[in-house]
């Protein structure tokens, strides 16, 4: 099925043909009076090629308009359906103990503190842009020691997958 807007499109485009082919008719019969000795007119028409190129022009212009009008609504459509696949996301936060630093991996043991789900010892993949913060100090992974107390925000979407969106360190580097 052509969706709407391509309608509307060949929709304009057939009316400005038939438009112009009524007009050089009219023209024609008004050419052929003029010229048969039959009083002109008082306003003369203007030649079909002016026509025409004023009807190009409109065509033009309203496919601009159905154009962004389609994108729009498209990509509001496009929009929409993203987001409703990925649903909300559920932002949770825990306290955690560093146990052991890897290249790529962090491995924490949760502090009686949290939620019993957060208690555990936990492993994160780590990805290089990794946001880690002592307060308003952004601070590289390799600053990190085992037996520093963290924050870590986890975020998980909607397919169930969980992510390490953030991990800020509660006390002073080194300390």
């Amino acid at each position: 099925m052509l969706p709407i807007y391509l309608v509307i499109f060949f929709a304009l485009v057939v009316l400005c043909v038939v438009s112009l082919a009524l007009y050089v008719r009219a023209y024609r019969r008004h050419v052929n009076r003029v010229l048969h000795g039959a009083p002109s007119p008082a306003k003369p028409m203007p030649a079909p090629f002016h026509v025409t190129a004023a009807a190009a022009i409109l065509l033009l212009l309203s496919a601009t308009a159905l154009s962004f009008l389609a994108g729009a609504s498209f990509g509001y459509r496009a929009l929409e359906d993203a987001h409703a696949s990925y649903g909300q996301l559920e932002i949770q936060c825990f306290y955690a103990e560093v146990q052991t630093i890897g290249e790529s991996t962090l491995t924490v043991s949760g502090i009686p503190l949290n939620d019993p789900d957060y208690q555990g010892s936990f492993t994160f993949q780590l990805y290089d842009q990794l946001p880690l913060w002592y307060q308003d100090t952004p601070l590289s992974l390799t600053q990190l020691s085992p037996g520093d107390l963290v924050s870590i925000t986890l975020v998980k979407d909607g397919a169930g997958v969980e992510d390490v969106f953030q991990i800020r360190l509660l006390s002073a580097p080194g300390v």
